[in-house]
């Protein structure tokens, strides 16, 4: 299935208080599917780099099926999930 997406990479002071799988499983929390970058490199889970490229932290986010007052109350539920690090 096909759809739209856009990389939001973390923030370099919310990458220094979790990594981006941790933020995906705080963004599940809140009823979001916000899938980990990390989760598409090829190598060893939790490795910092993968064939010599280093793993970007953040998530993918989603929004071809969502109207943009949905896509606005998404970004805010993501903000208060990663907000409280």
């Amino acid at each position: 299935r096909a759809g739209l997406h856009v990389v939001a990479r973390l923030a370099p002071g919310l990458a220094a208080r979790m990594d981006d799988r941790a933020a995906e499983a705080r963004a599940a929390a809140a009823g979001l599917t916000a899938p980990a970058l990390s989760s598409f490199y090829l190598g060893a889970p939790g490795a910092n780099t993968s064939h010599g490229t280093p793993c970007v932290q953040g998530l993918l986010l989603g929004y071809a099926a969502f109207a943009e007052p949905e896509i606005e109350g998404g970004i805010e539920t993501l903000a208060r999930a990663l907000g409280d690090a």
